[in-house]
């Protein structure tokens, strides 16, 4: 049992006192407490004043708990009153109804809430109803005011003095639901926050049940409003005030990281100096979630650790250009808030320790590096990432060489001291000879040697550093942390991914371990910025709706429903184009339960279905949610069942997942779309690894149409975005979707891409030479994930899907989908006997759908131009007014067919046409070495050394700088074989006396000689060959300009 309230009346009996909710003390003299309250429940005691106790004298009637009521009414006791009675009278001229005392569990609060117009004062505040005609006073006072439970609350109206001790808190009594009672508060007489009246001042007071936010930091009621606020206390010492005050100037801004605590006003509560700071519910100090984390699975472990690196170096960041050190980063000056098992926002508090920089000075880096090396030992604690990726480094040797290398200093050492001794022993003087005091030297030197192995062991053996996830690794891991069977929820499949996001950032974790540690937040939030951008989320989602119809029959006396075969096939079709990981569970168990039932199948039939479904894996909660319902349904009708779909998009990028999208669609709503090629669109990205993500990415600007034609309601929209343009490295629009795959994850530092045809990979790629395997990146930044598709002849190639409905899973690569089945004419006759499969037949028009499509090929017809089906998404560029031409008909507005110009191509042209570009085409990094470069050098030499052998003239150029005529008799010589036999003798002159000209004295290049001089000759040359010599003229110039 809880104790009373200090100076709190003990006249309640033990047995009735835990029933007991508030005690109410009325101080009248007289009788008149007794002779009106005698027909209420309550129990009234009278006492005396004694020993200059006023506020025990009088009458205490004490309220009880009822279980049919929760609020208590004080009013004016009236004969024949038939309004709604009071809980207790009160003597004298009050309103019929003067107040009520109602518990708001909200904030765990009771409420003293005035019902008239009478002035009162609540704890020296004045109370007054709201009402049509107070309104209208110049004057206006709040109307309700929160009670303090572990003080006396003294009421006074018109001199008839009340004193409420409340014994019970407002959710002991109420429990934690919401309260009816509570009547809305009018903001404009309850905010006080700019009154000057002293009452005004107090607005604070400490919680009923006192809960530490941190470890000077407690939550606080505004006895107003009833908001909650948070106050950290400095005490009543001697230097409080100061050091209240410069705390409070030095964090008190306008602006601050959503990972520091704003810092409102400073007072002081109950004496206590205090500064009121911005209230943060559900937060819970890392020091006790340790134990809690320890036992998650390592990569949810690391999800947090990744989330809380990035807001703690934040937080960091602000402090230090704020020219503010917090010099306490530990783990109970970090609050953090889950939901569920994600970490959703982190606190830096316990600012008692911070200290400010002199803007006049330079920044102490060492003092900013501490607190860096802090908040990564907290992260690497968190996830415990380095014993889960420690290894030996490549210069770590092993420990039996160290060993033998410190025994042999040993023995050499002992060796030497041995000598001395015995030749000390011999001769007295022997350590003063010259020969001795080369010995001593020598034994020095060796005591030396000695130490260094030592050293040398103890530092190799800490000579560790965290290696790439390995296959073997992640399997050891799964192993011990195995997942659940059938997992309840989302974070339960957690896939094995030991890393923060990026090799950066695994970095900084060995550097610490290695005592190498030398970054700042400034520089760690840099990098990440550089490499991932302005968007915290770039990874969001949007809702889709989609309708399904059941059409149920009733039986009579059954009670039980039948559903037709059809809508329950279409529903199990779309289920399992939305959830492959389903297929093979729904086709058995419809099988099973379903198909082979006699008659349409009924409420028994589903249930069996739902039942063994759920037994064997996890149902997704739409899909529970649509069984459930129609398992409870007992009426004859044509249900329609409504279920929302989430639809993952890129803000960086602004892509949407068009892969998901369709999925959605009818099988012939999706045919004809792709057949008439409703929604043009070739530009569209592959994006692979998590699961939840993959599939073909287009541009956000088509999602309208694409939501008309496949007919899917779009519940929530995505948040319109700027559309100015602007550089984010998360980027990956502008990729060459061609040649690349994106891989991507939630967590994953922007996006990392892998080459179709090679095993080459890039993450963040603004330094394109660093360059991984598959066979190690994969394993650490995405684990266990099935990100690439296998191939059966082992050859790296996953070429492009020809359209954007053609994306294939990894893993629905991996598992063995029933192939579609055609009745064949021998099986005619048993197709009649034998029930359709109307499941399978759905499944297999799905995949015929896919298969066959391919986008509708160019027309190419002369005068004839398709802007699509659908009107709205022809490109604006198509969307122009024609005009009739000359005969009065109209042209399309681009041509159809590429008009042959009347340039001739070069023979650089040629030459690239004879050698196309291949899109899927690898570029392997050469070695970046100086020696690398010296060989390339070498190489180039040789080959211009050739070329001018070949020409058989002198050369005047330097070696780096071989002469021009040289050069293109070269490639004359070595394009011989390709120059058009419509070239002009005009042309070929002139390419003979470019390449035979040497340099003249006027420092003319032989090409400006030869530029000349086809300006004399072109004079008698036709129009033909005019041409020709232009062309080899421009050519030429250009192989002079490379």
């Amino acid at each position: 049992m809880a104790p009373l309230p200090l100076g709190c009346p003990d006249v309640v009996p033990p047995e009735t006192l835990k029933d007991t909710v508030a005690i109410v003390t009325i101080h009248h003299p007289g009788t008149a407490v007794l002779k009106i309250n005698p027909s209420t429940r309550f129990l009234k005691i009278k006492t005396n004043a004694t020993g200059g106790a006023t506020d025990i004298a009088g009458w205490h009637i004490v309220l009880p708990r009822f279980p049919e009521q929760s609020y208590y009414r004080f009013g004016r006791y009236m004969e024949n009153n038939k309004t709604p009675k009071p809980d207790v009278y009160l003597p004298g001229f009050t309103a019929k109804m003067q107040f009520t005392l109602i518990p708001d569990p909200s904030i765990d609060c009771w409420r003293y809430q005035s019902n008239t117009e009478t002035f009162a004062t609540v704890n020296d505040i004045p109370i007054q109803n709201y009402t049509f005609r107070t309104k209208t006073y110049v004057t206006q006072y709040p109307h309700a005011v929160y009670l303090n439970q572990s003080q006396p609350n003294h009421v006074d109206i018109h001199g008839l003095q009340l004193t409420i001790w409340l014994l019970k808190s407002a959710r002991e009594v109420h429990g934690t639901g919401p309260n009816k009672m509570l009547v809305p508060l009018v903001l404009a007489v309850q905010d006080v926050s700019k009154r000057s009246e002293a009452w005004a001042k107090a607005r604070y007071f400490i919680a009923p049940n006192v809960e530490k936010v941190s470890r000077k930091s407690f939550r606080l009621v505004e006895r107003f409003t009833g908001t909650r606020a948070t106050a950290k206390m400095f005490g009543t010492e001697e230097h409080a005030a100061s050091r209240r005050d410069a705390e409070f100037l030095r964090m008190n801004k306008v602006t601050v990281d959503d990972s520091i605590v704003r810092y409102l006003q400073s007072t002081g509560i109950n004496g206590d100096l205090s500064i009121i700071t911005s209230t943060h519910e559900g937060f819970t100090p890392l020091e006790t979630c340790y134990g809690k984390i320890r036992t998650w699975h390592p990569s949810l472990r690391c999800r947090v650790a990744s989330t809380l690196l990035r807001q703690l170096f934040s937080a960091l960041d602000y402090l230090h250009f704020n020219g503010t050190l917090h010099r306490y980063v530990t783990e109970r000056s970090v609050l953090m808030r889950f939901a569920g098992r994600e970490l959703d926002r982190i606190l830096l508090v316990d600012y008692s320790h911070t200290s400010s920089m002199s803007r006049g000075e330079e920044p102490p880096r060492d003092r900013i590096v501490e607190d860096a090396r802090c908040a990564i030992f907290l992260v690497d604690r968190c996830c415990d990432l380095w014993n889960l990726r420690k290894g030996p480094s490549s210069s770590r040797r092993p420990e039996p060489e160290m060993q033998t290398l410190r025994d042999y200093a040993t023995e050499e050492l002992v060796k030497i001291q041995r000598f001395i001794s015995q030749a000390k022993k011999q001769d007295e003087h022997f350590l003063e000879s010259p020969k001795g005091k080369e010995y001593v030297k020598l034994l020095n030197k060796k005591q030396q040697a000695l130490v260094f192995a030592k050293t040398e062991q103890e530092h190799n053996r800490s000579r560790l550093q965290m290696h790439p996830v390995t296959s073997g690794m992640t399997q050891e891991i799964i192993r011990k942390w195995p997942r659940p069977q059938f997992a309840t929820d989302k974070i339960d499949e957690a896939h094995v991914i030991l890393t923060l996001g990026h090799r950066y950032l695994d970095d900084l974790v060995n550097e610490f371990h290695q005592e190498s540690f030398d970054n700042t937040p400034r520089e760690v939030c840099a990098r990440l910025k550089a490499m991932e951008g302005e968007c915290k989320n770039p990874w969001q989602t949007f809702t889709v709706s989609k309708t399904f119809s059941f059409p149920v029959t009733l039986i009579g006396t059954e009670n039980r429903c039948t559903f037709t075969r059809q809508s329950l096939a279409i529903y199990l079709a779309h289920c399992i184009q939305l959830y492959p990981n389903l297929h093979s569970e729904i086709i058995t168990l419809h099988n099973a339960f379903l198909q082979r039932s006699t008659g349409p199948a009924n409420t028994h039939h589903l249930a069996a279905f739902s039942t063994s479904l759920k037994a064997q894996t996890r149902v997704p909660s739409n899909m529970r949610a649509t069984l459930e319902r129609l398992i409870a349904t007992r009426k004859s009708e044509n249900l329609p069942i409504e279920e929302t779909y989430s639809i993952w998009w890129h803000v960086p990028s602004r892509m949407f997942n068009v892969t998901q999208l369709h999925r959605l669609a009818a099988p012939f709503v999706l045919r004809d779309c792709i057949r008439f090629d409703m929604v043009p669109c070739s530009n569209f990205a592959e994006v692979r690894g998590d699961p939840v993500l993959q599939g073909c990415f287009v541009s956000l600007d088509l999602l309208p149409y694409f939501l008309q034609v496949l007919r899917i309601d779009v519940v929530e929209a995505p948040a319109p975005q700027k559309m100015l343009p602007t550089y984010d490295p998360s980027d990956f629009s502008d990729t060459v979707h061609e040649g690349r795959i994106i891989l991507a994850r939630t967590g994953l530092v922007a996006y990392a891409s892998v080459c179709r045809t090679a095993n080459q990979l890039t993450h963040c790629p603004q330094h394109p030479d660093d360059i991984y395997g598959v066979e190690e990146f994969l394993p650490t930044l995405f684990g266990d994930m099935d990100v690439l598709p296998p191939k059966p002849d082992g050859r790296f190639n996953y070429p492009r899907p020809t359209h954007w409905s053609k994306f294939v899973a990894a893993e629905a690569s991996v598992r063995k989908i029933l192939a579609p089945q055609r009745p064949s004419a021998a099986r005619a006759a048993q197709s009649v006997v034998k029930r359709r499969n109307l499941l399978q037949e759905l499944l297999n028009e799905y995949k015929d759908v896919l298969v066959d499509a391919e986008p509708p090929p160019k027309r190419t017809v002369p005068g004839s131009f398709s802007f699509g089906s659908l009107g709205p998404s022809t490109p604006k560029r198509f969307r122009r007014e024609r005009s009739p031409d000359s005969n009065g008909s109209y042209s399309p507005p681009y041509p159809t067919q590429r008009v042959a110009h009347s340039r001739r191509k070069d023979p650089g042209e040629i030459a690239a046409s004879a050698r196309p570009i291949d899109p899927n085409q690898s570029i392997t990094v050469v070695d970046g070495s100086f020696n690398g470069f010296i060989k390339d050098q070498q190489d180039v030499d040789r080959m211009l050394a050739e070329m001018t052998d070949a020409s058989g003239e002198p050369s005047n150029a330097t070696e780096t700088e071989p002469r021009l005529g040289a050069t293109l008799e070269s490639l004359a010589i070595s394009t011989t074989s390709t120059i058009p036999p419509h070239w002009s003798k005009a042309g070929v002159d002139v390419m003979d006396s470019v390449m035979k000209e040497p340099k003249n004295t006027d420092g003319d290049t032989p090409m400006t000689t030869a530029v000349q001089k086809n300006d004399v000759d072109s004079e008698d040359d036709d129009s033909d060959s005019d041409m020709a010599d232009t062309v080899i003229v421009e050519w030429a110039k250009e192989e002079q300009g490379a």
